[in-house]
């Protein structure tokens, strides 16, 4: 599924070479339409196929299991769009998986932010680094899918003053509204990892870890968890011997916050 994914996403980042000048622009237009559109075919059956496996569910995280599901409903929107000119009647189908790839994106947000925010504050996203990064994924995959769409509705419109080539209104009309979702997305995810990167900077964190592994003030965390303070303990000798240990872990945190305010969103 990771390879599909990442053939898609190729498919939408491709772009021909600024000497390439066609003889022929308009049976060239028609052949890179139709190697779209069979391409979209092949990756949306294939990752529909792969996603209702029995055994894909117990193979996947929550976060992946959304992300390669939105691009699978993407790679069929697209679908559905690239295939429909403006005089097509209005694509039945594609309101319906636009709402399904918002409503899948929103779950996956939800559940980030909202954990994010839980006591003790932004303990979460300190833990959960791979959710965070598929929020990022997924909107990027959305926003790059609008962008791809929304291009080729430009070109047709270049290459047929008719615009009978061009894309249905509707098609433009819900790729805008996927690329608002996922700009605001990405806008949040780069303020929280600001906020990450300001709390990692403040003081007592040293004590702070240690709380909420081996209990105090600030022991929310993981408050009896046995198992894990005792696989703890017996890691780092108790609490006694864990401030190395916890050191190291605030550390490494603050070089993770600082590695993904270097991520670009876009």
């Amino acid at each position: 599924m990771s390879f599909l994914a990442e053939q898609y996403l190729d498919l939408l980042a491709f772009k021909a070479p600024k000497d390439y000048k066609p003889a022929k622009a308009n049976e060239a237009a028609i052949r890179d339409r139709n190697y779209i559109i069979e391409t979209l075919a092949r990756l949306s059956n294939s990752l529909t196929t792969f996603i209702h496996k029995p055994e894909t569910p117990s193979l996947l995280t929550a976060p992946e299991t959304t992300y390669y599901t939105v691009i699978s409903l993407l790679s069929a929107g697209l679908l559905t769009a690239i295939s429909t000119t403006r005089a097509d009647p209005v694509p039945k189908n594609l309101s319906l998986l636009a709402s399904s790839v918002r409503s899948a994106f929103a779950s996956l947000k939800t559940t980030f932010f909202t954990s994010s925010t839980s006591s003790p504050e932004i303990y979460s996203s300190l833990t959960n680094m791979h959710t965070m990064s598929y929020v990022r994924d997924t909107a990027l995959a959305m926003k790059h899918s609008a962008a791809f769409v929304m291009a080729f509705h430009e070109k047709e419109l270049a290459r047929d003053r008719t615009g009978k080539s061009s894309l249905h209104k509707e098609v433009i009309a819900e790729m805008k509204a996927l690329d608002a979702v996922a700009t605001k997305a990405l806008v949040e995810l780069k303020k929280h990892i600001q906020k990450l990167k300001e709390a990692l900077g403040e003081g007592g964190w040293l004590d702070r870890m240690l709380d909420w592994v081996f209990g105090g003030e600030d022991s929310q965390v993981g408050e009896g968890d046995g198992e894990v303070l005792q696989a703890v303990s017996e890691l780092v000798g108790g609490r006694d011997g864990a401030e190395e240990w916890a050191a190291k872990v605030v550390e490494s945190w603050r070089d993770g916050a600082k590695g993904w305010g270097m991520v670009r969103m876009e």
